[in-house]
């Protein structure tokens, strides 16, 4: 009987023990945002002050010949030349022409300067209409400019006002072009 009364005890003590609520832990709080200071701003970089320091103009040179000459054009692949060099060549060699086209709008004629490690000088380009804006510089095959940029160490420029310089290296295929014309 003893051994009943134990077991109904135990009972009873399981049955109570059921009966307490489940204690809820409530959830942790949602950790804080930790504020982070903004970055500081990229420093402003001033252009070179002397262009033979000044980061090449994305893009790269080709070549190609067609019925008119030969064309030496510069710029990113599939998108307008920035800047080419085209011989126009005539049946008589004494009247063939360099035209150095630059990308870029303007109205009337403007100065356009032709920097290379040695010389530089000043033209004034005029600007042509047609699908895209940009402006021209007719040259004689022998003008010594083209030679200047021909030989050229590693890199040239042109600058027109308004415009951003464009530095260009100096690759085989602008006097590719200035000896097909010659």
């Amino acid at each position: 009987m003893k051994a009943n009364r134990i077991a109904v005890s135990l009972a009873a003590l399981l049955v109570l023990g059921g009966c307490v609520a489940e204690r809820k832990v409530a959830p942790a709080p949602a950790p804080r945002p930790v504020l982070r200071p903004a970055p500081p701003p990229l420093p402003v970089v001033a252009p070179p002050a002397d262009w033979r320091d000044a980061e090449f103009t994305p893009g790269d040179w080709s070549h190609r010949s067609d019925a008119a000459g030969s064309v030496a054009s510069y710029g990113q692949l599939g998108g307008e030349p920035l800047l080419a060099l085209r011989c126009e060549r005539m049946l008589d060699r004494a009247t063939s022409r360099i035209v150095l086209t630059r990308a870029g709008a303007a109205s009337g004629q403007v100065p356009l300067s032709v920097i290379t490690t040695n010389t530089s000088r000043a033209f004034t380009a005029t600007a042509q209409e047609g699908a895209s804006a940009s402006l021209a510089v007719s040259l004689t095959p022998r003008d010594p400019i083209l030679d200047a940029v021909a030989f050229s160490r590693g890199r040239w420029a042109v600058e027109v006002p308004g415009l951003p310089t464009l530095t260009l290296p100096a690759w085989p295929e602008v006097a590719r072009v200035i000896e097909d014309c010659r």
